[in-house]
């Protein structure tokens, strides 16, 4: 496909970072050494102090694609509807400030779309970043509408290229904003897809500086809100599967007892969700962070 047609679309770049000054110029170097040109990139900035602000100016005051938007106490769903609000481009990607792209993350993602006309998302493989160590992960080939009513087979912003929405995240959302957004998006498209680049793209921090995975009460209460959000499309089934978990995150990840007996119990009343079976059974059994 000719370089030239894949790069009319501007790509709107939106990272949203909250007092991880050091990450964040890391994460805004990963973009601008992108193969992919056409694009802007908006950084939210929540709680900078001015002085940080005027430093990333200046550091990076040679490239016009940058726009640095402030804020105060917005937290991640707020400022990355700020991001949306403000792109221009036909498509949108994500990336946390602790995160990092491989180089030819947008251009792969921008021809995944070319290729995939009826995809609504596209996502990647990525790496598990560890101080001392990388490790692969591969996702799916594709997710649709039923796929993400159970789980969030996609994966974090940072993974994710969209094309441009009028949605945006419930500003409530304590965790799984990234699931929310997506199930949104495919709510609203059940006769698309999300489609896999089949190529690792980004190295995908794993530390605790800042993560809202690293309060049990804000994931508790992303889960909640997530399960009050979509239960209009929750089989009688999948009501009973997200009850579930959220018991094992209130229980603080560990498996008691009780609920033991009762995931048996129901599992064995539903031996024909085999699948889902085996995902709950694996989660119950998980010290998922999310």
């Amino acid at each position: 496909m000719n370089r030239t047609l894949i790069e009319d679309r501007l790509v709107s770049v939106i990272i949203p970072s909250y007092k991880r000054y050091s990450m964040l110029k890391e994460a805004i170097k990963s973009v601008l050494g992108q193969t992919y040109n056409n694009f802007e990139l908006i950084i939210v900035l929540d709680s900078y102090p001015d002085s940080k602000v005027n430093n990333l100016s200046l550091l990076f005051n040679k490239d016009k694609r940058l726009k640095l938007l402030k804020g105060n106490k917005l937290g991640g769903a707020k400022a990355r509807n700020i991001g949306i609000d403000s792109a221009r481009g036909d498509y949108i990607a994500f990336l946390d400030d602790d995160d990092l792209w491989k180089k030819t993350k947008l251009e792969e993602q921008v021809k995944c779309f070319n290729n995939n006309p009826n995809a609504i998302l596209v996502y990647c493989d990525i790496n598990l970043k560890y101080e001392d160590k990388l490790i692969p992960v591969k996702k799916k080939e594709k997710v649709i509408l039923e796929d993400l009513l159970l789980n969030n087979f996609i994966g974090s912003f940072s993974f994710v290229m969209i094309k441009k929405t009028q949605l945006r995240i419930n500003p409530n959302m304590r965790s799984l904003q990234d699931w929310y957004l997506w199930l949104k998006i495919m709510e609203k498209n059940r006769d698309k897809y999300c489609v896999n680049t089949n190529t690792i793209l980004v190295d995908y921090a794993m530390h605790n500086q800042g993560k809202i995975s690293s309060s049990n009460e804000n994931v508790i209460a992303g889960h909640k809100l997530f399960y009050e959000s979509f239960e209009h499309l929750f089989s009688s089934y999948l009501k009973s599967f997200h009850k579930f978990r959220i018991l094992k995150k209130i229980n603080k990840n560990k498996m008691y007892f009780k609920l033991f007996l009762k995931s048996l119990a129901f599992m064995f009343l539903n031996l024909l969700k085999i699948r889902e079976n085996f995902l709950l059974f694996k989660i119950l059994n998980s010290k998922e962070k999310r």
